[in-house]
C-alpha cells in the first residue's frame, strides 16, 4: 500500500536573484521531455509534487539556462535525480498467542493479550496510545463485538513492552472467544492517514478458559 506524500525539488548553485529573473530550467522524465502538472507547484527554481504517486517514480534530468544580459556568455548546466516509492505496510501479530491457545486456561488467573504492531514508512502519532488498536470479541455464529475498557473491572487496555494488551482481571469460562486486535488508521500520524484506512490489518487468537 503507497502512500501520500510532498516532495520538492530545489536547484542550487546561483544567486537566487539571477536565478529567479534570468533561468530557465527543462525537465525530461525517463528521457522523455517532461512539465510539472497543473496542480504541482512548478517555481523559477524547482517544483513540487504534491502527491507523490506510483507514476511519479522515474528518473529526472533538469537543464538549466541562465541568460543574464550582463554576462558575455549564456551559463548552462543540469542536475539529475531520481524518486521511486517507498511501500507503507502493517504486519500485526498475537507475542503470546502459543501460551494462550495451548489449552484451556486457568479461569479467574488474570492475562493479557498481547499485540504487536510493526509499521513500515508509516508513522505512529503517539505510539503508546493503547487507542491506537480496537479489540473485538467474536463467538461463531455472531458478528464481531466492539470491547470498550472498562477500565478496572473485568478488562482494560494498555500499551506495555512495545506491545497493546487486553489485560483480563478475572476471566471466566463465559470469556471463551476468539479476540481480534485491529489496526486504527487514526493512529497514524496525520499526513499517513488517508492511506492507512485502506489498509486493513488485524490478528486474532482464540482462547478458552475453564
Amino acid at each position: 500500500q503507497w502512500y501520500q506524500r510532498r516532495v520538492a525539488i530545489t536547484a542550487g548553485g546561483a544567486k537566487r536573484k539571477e536565478f529567479r529573473k534570468y533561468s530557465t530550467i527543462v525537465y525530461t522524465k525517463d528521457g522523455a521531455v517532461w512539465t510539472p502538472s497543473a496542480e504541482d507547484k512548478e517555481k523559477f527554481n524547482g517544483f513540487r509534487i504534491v502527491d507523490f504517486a506510483p507514476e511519479d517514480t522515474g528518473i529526472y534530468v533538469g537543464s538549466i539556462y541562465i541568460d543574464n544580459p550582463k554576462e558575455e556568455k549564456k551559463q548552462k548546466c543540469s542536475f539529475s535525480f531520481s524518486m521511486r516509492l517507498n511501500e507503507g505496510t502493517i504486519s500485526m501479530a498475537i507475542d503470546n498467542a502459543a501460551h494462550l491457545s495451548s489449552g484451556p486456561l486457568k479461569a479467574g488467573k488474570s492475562v493479557a493479550i498481547q499485540c504487536r504492531v510493526d509499521l513500515t514508512n508509516l508513522i505512529f502519532e503517539d505510539v503508546k496510545n493503547p487507542e491506537n488498536v480496537k479489540w473485538y470479541k467474536i463467538i461463531p455464529g455472531s458478528d464481531p463485538q466492539l470491547m470498550t475498557d472498562t477500565s478496572e473491572d473485568s478488562h482494560n487496555f494498555n500499551y506495555a513492552k512495545k506491545t497493546y494488551r487486553l489485560w483480563f482481571a478475572d476471566p471466566q469460562a463465559a470469556d471463551s472467544a476468539t479476540y481480534r486486535c485491529e489496526f486504527c488508521h487514526t493512529a497514524l500520524e496525520e499526513k499517513d492517514q488517508a492511506a492507512g484506512s485502506e489498509i486493513n490489518a488485524f490478528t486474532e487468537v482464540t482462547i478458552q478458559w475453564a
